[in-house]
């Protein structure tokens, strides 16, 4: 039932004990996208309930507002929960699970991207649509145009420096 008290609290973050993270309705299936939580980093180094007790705790890290609600969703105590962040390895754990966390995320941007791509365009073109919108979707599809560009003129300069670098090394050897 935690589940359903966060998704009706605002958190659209849905983790279960298991590690497992949802991302809107626990009651929807279409809104519901799994992405398992990897601790293994950490589950390499630990054995048995301490281990557990660890993937726990990252997974009340990832959905509570903070260290002491988390400390008491893992049902542990805070200064427990306050020492187990200053352990590296556990902040590596609890690191990755945040990137993979913020992946999903991304993923799901990407997703709708098309959508919004859309949105913008028939805000721009349609003539009923009040002028300052009209201008502002062309200034934001004219904006992205312009950053598309230019992230694909670094990416390109970036790979030629790398391949620069990497004859310059092989020349050394």
């Amino acid at each position: 039932m935690r589940e359903q008290d966060d998704y009706e609290s605002g958190n659209p973050f849905l983790f279960s004990a298991g590690g497992n993270c949802h991302y809107g309705s626990p009651n929807n299936e279409t809104e519901s996208h799994a992405c398992k939580i990897s601790v293994a980093a950490w589950n390499t180094v630990q054995v048995g309930q301490e281990a557990v007790q660890k993937e726990e705790a990252i997974t009340a890290l990832l959905s509570q507002r903070n260290v002491e609600e988390a400390a008491r969703v893992a049902g542990m105590g805070t200064r427990t929960l306050m020492r187990w962040l200053q352990i590296p390895e556990f902040q590596a754990a609890y690191r990755k699970a945040r990137r993979d966390a913020f992946s999903q995320l991304i993923g799901r941007l990407q997703q709708a991207s098309s959508a919004a791509v859309s949105t913008l365009l028939k805000v721009m073109v349609d003539p009923t649509t009040p002028a300052s919108s009209r201008i502002r979707a062309a200034h934001c599809v004219l904006d992205h145009a312009v950053k598309g560009i230019e992230l694909e003129d670094i990416e390109t300069r970036l790979c030629e420096l790398e391949r620069a670098a990497e004859s310059s090394q092989l020349g050394r050897k």
